[in-house]
């Protein structure tokens, strides 16, 4: 969370101070699109997803406070040594806080497919446009759903979805 500082005196009361999200939320869920697909491409063992490593504020600065720098490194939604086979009903993976970006890169490993498989989702709003800066991103949850098809073909797709409300209660599985 962010908020610009405020000033204020003994006759000029200080402003209601606007908190905000500084990091995007993704949830990432998999199926497969059919059985033999999932036979095909065997448990999903990693998912990993890019993000800036590193968040600057300068609270100096009158415009662009925040900047996301750094490398992009990889972070982990979802680790299982067994593996987990993809089925025909969603499974959610997991979800991270990462930098907020207009497309992101996920790399999906399965039993089968050691190496992994990488694959780029671009962000949509509410009326499925792709997003044009980060700001739009910003303080979103976001659900990249990945679908396994036969062939060697992971497609994913983007569902933008609201938070709880504010007086609500804000759970992470």
């Amino acid at each position: 969370m962010f908020a610009d500082q405020i000033t204020g005196a003994w006759n000029s009361h200080f402003p209601k101070q606007q908190y905000s999200h500084l990091l995007t939320w993704v949830k990432i869920n998999f199926c497969a699109m059919t059985m033999e697909a999932a036979r095909q491409w065997g448990g999903v063992t990693d998912i990993t997803i890019s993000s800036k490593d590193e968040l600057k504020i300068d609270l100096a600065e009158e415009s662009n406070k925040v900047a996301y720098v750094g490398n992009d490194i990889e972070i982990k939604t979802f680790e299982n040594a067994e593996g987990v086979l993809p089925s025909l009903t969603s499974t959610e993976a997991g979800s991270v806080f990462c930098s907020p970006a207009t497309q992101y890169t996920i790399k999906i490993k399965t039993k089968n497919y050691p190496e992994g498989k990488e694959i780029h989702v671009t962000l949509t709003d509410l009326d499925y446009e792709p997003l044009t800066s980060l700001s739009e991103a910003a303080g979103k949850l976001f659900i990249i759903s990945l679908y396994f098809s036969p062939f060697n073909v992971i497609e994913g797709t983007c569902t933008l979805n609201y938070w709880n409300g504010q007086n609500e209660d804000l759970y992470m599985k």
